[in-house]
């Protein structure tokens, strides 16, 4: 269960590593969490509500009473009562079968937590006013906790219901007794303690600080064995369930397992920016944390995390998997292409074009590779050999190239404008020449009849190879990204900068427009039985349209433009790539199952998916839990360093303000521009 800024909180199955949103609140969602079986959710927000969600509905009912943010929310043990917490200095318990709340009055400033004794006869609240207070709901009297000196930011009670421990600001925590009313202050921290929770059998506390430490307290002797090792303020900790371990969360951007007996901890990283919380399951050998680089991960403590794939000195364009998943082979600015065995983890590079590789894909038998460059050549690799054979007759740059299905046949588009068909036993080309402007994509039909090309000259046109006649496909006005066949060959999809998709019945030469992107669309395709299209536009979305209806589903979640969408193969899910640095996965019903970062291409099985960041492949099991990397202030490093970033926005990706240089900045920019043009760029 995690709750983000997006407004949006998730729920997750660990086994097949799929997410369900809860979509209602209108800003951010500040915390969620289970009933105890496991049915609803209650989730708080910024808007000044809560909502418990029914699972098995997806329906959620708000809370509303508030006149102020939700902090936080928890069920009681039997799940008909939910307390809240608010920025309103109230607290209030509500009755789920009624809907009524009873408000909880007495603190001067707002409520941080607020959470229920194990019987629910009594909730414990913590506040900015420097108090906790005890609630009994059946007296309905209250019991101020004083004796801290500064704001407390949570109180919980013992599994019991016989104490309670308080975290404050002071830098100290409290112990209190709930039948004598005294406390024991908790003292050893040199900052404001941000948490403090009882062991299962409430004989220790475990405190964390801005200090940068933890501690854990034995409250028969007093005394207290600090954990050190973060780096930087440690948000917060808990035990696992037999008390042996501790986990904790830090600023410095990871977590650490502590082993109480032996007092060693071992570090969980992999995060790239402060990590929030980390607890363990019920059975400890798993940790979940969550992190403000925009990830929540799920860690297997007996078993390590799997190192990424490096060998590329610049820019991977894109990767695709061979036909039987056992291979990646990946396109870089760095002039070559590269074949990864994912079982060794060892690559082959391919080397021999002398400008960017601009694609590369694997023939249907996994044999051979054909890559496409900006020196303006195609190249067929023989992976037993080594050797490579270029295919050369375009004038410019070569923007991509595909096999036939029988692998017999290469077709290429160029900016040259026009598109040529190779035969790989002749060596022989045959040029498609028609349009008249750069040609950004031409595929084959499935039996390798027909050729569909798409172009700038806003124009598709399907060329027939054994009559050498072509049809043009006109009706956008604007250039043409892409266009492909349906499986069976009797329509195409286009996808155009006029900011529609057409599909083209071959036989009549009519098209149907798929209308309501609001931006250019990149690109657009078929769902393998042919009923449906996906498209993905600049405006930030992916549409799934119902050919027979009409009608489509907007898919919804990117913050920057959508790159190209796909179908998966059996038809029911969705995967898209943006600008914003990840690729998502989605249902039919526009619901998003899992994001990863990078441009991905998906295994013929569906059981793995490859990503791309700066030079480097990963291949990820999609049965895991998605992991969403902080990979966009990378994807933006040149934006930020060397553009007219303010220093805002360079505080979004944790960079320090900086001085204005204007001679550094144009040398800068400068060289950091030529260094990314291929070497046959026009002077």
């Amino acid at each position: 269960m995690t709750a983000s800024d997006d407004g949006t909180a998730r729920v997750w199955d660990l086994q097949s590593g799929q997410s369900t949103p809860l979509e209602g609140h209108t800003d951010s969602v500040r915390s969620a969490s289970f009933s105890a079986d496991g049915t609803q959710v209650v989730t708080t927000s910024y808007d000044g509500t809560a909502r418990v969600w029914d699972l098995q509905s997806g329906q959620s009912t708000p809370l509303e009473g508030h006149t102020a943010a939700v902090r936080s929310a928890s069920f009681s043990a039997d799940g008909t009562q939910v307390v809240t917490a608010s920025d309103d200095g109230t607290a209030r318990v509500w009755d789920l079968q009624s809907g009524q709340s009873t408000p909880l009055e007495g603190h001067t400033a707002a409520v941080r937590s607020a959470s229920f004794s194990a019987d629910g006869t009594q909730v414990v609240t913590a506040s900015d006013d420097g108090t906790a207070w005890v609630w009994d709901l059946q007296s309905e009297q209250s019991t101020p906790l004083e004796g801290h000196t500064d704001f407390v930011n949570s109180a919980s009670f013992s599994a019991d219901g016989t104490q309670v421990v308080t975290a404050s600001d002071d830098g100290t925590a409290r112990v209190w007794d709930l039948q004598s009313g005294q406390s024991t202050p908790l003292e050893g921290h040199t900052d404001s303690v941000r948490s403090a929770s009882f062991s299962v059998d409430g004989t220790q506390v475990v405190t964390t600080s801005y200090d940068g430490t933890a501690r854990v307290w034995d409250l028969q002797s007093g005394q207290s064995t600090p954990l050190e090792g973060h780096t930087d303020l440690v948000y917060s900790a808990s035990f696992s369930v037999d008390g042996t371990q501790v986990v904790t969360a830090s600023a410095d951007g990871t977590a650490r397992v502590w082993d109480l007996q032996s007092g060693q901890s071992i570090p969980l990283e992999g995060h790239t920016d402060f990590v929030n919380s980390a607890s363990f399951s019920a059975d400890g050998t798993q940790v979940v944390t969550a992190s403000y680089d925009g990830t929540t991960r799920v860690w297997d403590l007996q078993s390590g995390q799997s190192a990424p794939l490096e060998g590329h000195t610049y820019w991977v364009r894109n990767a695709s998997f061979s036909v039987d998943g056992t291979q990646v082979v990946t396109a870089s600015a760095d002039g070559t292409a590269r074949v990864w065995d994912l079982q060794s983890g060892q690559s082959t590079p391919l080397e021999g074009h002398t400008a960017a590789v601009r694609s590369a894909s694997f023939s249907a038998d996994d044999t051979q590779v054909v890559t496409a460059s900006a020196d303006g050549t195609a190249r067929v690799w023989d992976l037993q050999s080594g050797q490579s054979t270029p295919l050369e007759g375009h004038t410019y740059w070569v923007r991509n190239a595909s096999f036939s299905v029988d692998g017999t046949q290469v077709v290429t588009a160029s900016d040259d404008g026009t598109a040529r068909v190779w035969d790989l036993q002749s060596g022989q080309s045959t040029p498609l020449e028609g349009h008249t402007d750069s040609v950004n994509s031409a595929s084959f039909s499935a039996d390798g009849t027909q050729v569909v090309t798409a172009s700038d000259d806003g124009t598709a046109w399907v060329w027939d190879l054994q009559s050498g006649q072509s049809t043009p496909l006109e009706g956008h006005t604007a250039a043409v990204r892409s266009a492909s066949f349906s499986v069976d060959g009797t329509q195409v999809v286009t996808a155009s900068d006029d900011g529609t998709a057409r599909v083209w019945d071959l036989q009549s030469g009519q098209s149907t427009p798929l209308e309501g992107h609001t931006d250019w669309v990149n690109s657009a395709s078929f769902s393998a039985d042919g009923t449906q299209v996906v498209t993905a536009s600049y405006d930030g979305t992916a549409r799934v349209w119902d050919l027979q209806s009409g009608q489509s589903t907007p898919l919804e979640g990117h913050i920057a433009a959508v790159r190209s969408a796909s179908f998966s193969a059996d038809g029911t899910q969705v995967v898209t790539t943006s600008y914003d640095g990840t690729a998502r996965v989605w249902d039919l019903q526009g619901r998003q199952l899992a994001i990863y970062d990078g441009s991905p291409a998906v295994s013929p099985d569906g059981q793995r998916l490859a990503t791309v960041v700066d030079g480097r492949v990963q291949v990820h099991e999609l049965q895991t839990l998605p992991e969403l990397l902080a990979w966009g202030c990378q994807w933006l490093h040149n934006y930020l360093e060397y553009g007219q970033a303010t220093d805002a926005d360079r505080a979004l990706c944790n960079l320090p303000p900086r001085a204005p240089d204007p001679a550094a900045l144009f040398e800068s920019s400068l060289g950091r521009v030529v260094g990314l043009m291929p070497v046959n760029w026009p002077e």
